[in-house]
């Protein structure tokens, strides 16, 4: 007969104490707003004890970064599909993708209705700021990415910047994200529109 030696205790999973803890900071945000929530609350809504959460977030700016890492994840995975395709998709239907994968994250609960509201602390918060920053440098150059390819398949003017167009895109899913979270626009009525701007 063999022994078999005893582990510790069963432990919930690591990752799903994260999540967890991921989520409860993201509803508390979302109800009392980024600024005015403590650890404390995050710790109590999550269910977890003080030490499990903070073996995970440190700090709250940790809970923030990692939000932010998974809304970057979740972004570069929608433009990542699309950019495989050969040749690429007209714009409106590259916009009306995103949107639509935007909302998707919205109606499942995703985190990203904080992001708004991380571009507002980031005025008055330095390390908020790095954090902000980093990712709306990370997706205006995928958007400019974009631009660029679409100029090399013909579908936009040869004599069209790059880096112009991929800011203004990156400034029109900006304002989509606001408008969508408030509840008046969907990722149709941006696609309708560009189709009808856009020779």
């Amino acid at each position: 007969m063999t022994t078999r030696l005893q582990g510790p205790p069963f432990r919930q999973d690591a990752a799903q104490n994260r999540q967890q803890t991921i989520t409860a900071a993201a509803n508390c945000f979302a109800e009392h707003g980024l600024g005015l929530v403590s650890m404390e609350q995050i710790i109590e809504a999550s269910g977890l004890s003080a030490e499990e959460v903070h073996r995970h977030f440190p700090e709250k700016n940790d809970i923030l970064r990692a939000i932010g890492e998974r809304n970057r994840a979740a972004c570069d995975l929608a433009f990542g599909t699309i950019l495989q395709e050969k040749p690429l998709p007209p714009l409106h239907e590259i916009v009306g993708r995103l949107a639509n994968a935007f909302e998707t994250m919205v109606r499942i609960g995703d985190p990203v209705r904080v992001t708004p509201q991380t571009w507002g602390v980031s005025m008055y918060d330095d390390e908020v700021y790095v954090i902000v920053r980093e990712m709306m440098v990370n997706q205006r150059q995928t958007w400019i990415g974009v631009a660029t390819r679409l100029v090399n398949e013909g579908r936009l003017p040869a004599d069209a910047d790059p880096e112009d167009v991929g800011r203004t895109l990156f400034s029109l899913f900006l304002g989509f994200i606001v408008q969508r979270l408030l509840g008046d626009v969907t990722g149709g009525h941006l696609s309708r529109a560009l189709r009808a701007m856009v020779c």
